[in-house]
Formats: C-alpha cells, sequence, structure tokens
C-alpha cells in the first residue's frame, strides 16, 4: 500500500508544475507525515516509524531529519533528495508504555544551487 502512494505522490510531484523563487520552496513532508512498521503497538514491539520527504524542486535538497517522542530525541538521519523526487526514511524504535507524540523535524535544510554550492 505504501509503495503505491509513494508510486502515485512522484508521479504528481513530476507533473506538478510551480515557479519558484530564490530559496523557498515547498519541499517537505508529505500530508500524514508519520506512520509505523506496526499499528497499533505495545511496549517492547521493536518497530520502524517513517515519513516521506518529497522535493518538487529541480535542485537536489539535503538536511538532517530527527524524530522526536515529545521532547525526546529518538534519532536522526542525514538525507539527500533530488529533485523532483520522493523518499520515505526511518528509524528503528523500541515503544515504551505511556502516551506518545511522534513527529519528525528537518533541521539544516539546504538546497544544491550549483555544482558545491
Amino acid at each position: 500500500m505504501r509503495k503505491y502512494f509513494l508510486i502515485l505522490l512522484t508521479i504528481f510531484c513530476l507533473f506538478q508544475s510551480a515557479p519558484t523563487f530564490a530559496q523557498n520552496s515547498n519541499a517537505g513532508f508529505v500530508t500524514n507525515d508519520i506512520w509505523y512498521s506496526k499499528d497499533p503497538f505495545t511496549e517492547g514491539d521493536k518497530i520502524k516509524i517513517y515519513t516521506a520527504l518529497f522535493n518538487p524542486d529541480t535542485r537536489e535538497f539535503s538536511g538532517t531529519l530527527r524524530f522526536f517522542d515529545k521532547e525526546t530525541l529518538l534519532g536522526k538521519k542525514d538525507f539527500v533528495l533530488m529533485g523532483k523526487a520522493i523518499k520515505d526514511i526511518s528509524i528503528d524504535w523500541t515503544a515504551t508504555a505511556g502516551s506518545h507524540t511522534i513527529y519528525a523535524k528537518i533541521e539544516n535544510a539546504r538546497f544544491l544551487v550549483s555544482a558545491g554550492k
């Protein structure tokens, strides 16, 4: 199911044309930005937390993706996303007891303007 969603979203992004000015872009997360390898999960379950990033721009988009549970950092991954692309990123997590507010945040986001810049 996720594969079909990512394929359809990629096709949508490739055929969408929108003007881009300077460093402004709508690159980032897709709608419903967090999902799990197992849902529902219980304490002690080893799962993957997923999100998908998209880049409708033609420039390479890179940065660091950090996953949080409320204020607690669960993990981070550096990413590079080519122009007109979508990519899923995940971290491993062992579920703990209690309520959770899981989210992801992009840090150090940048676009490659030209070779090496």
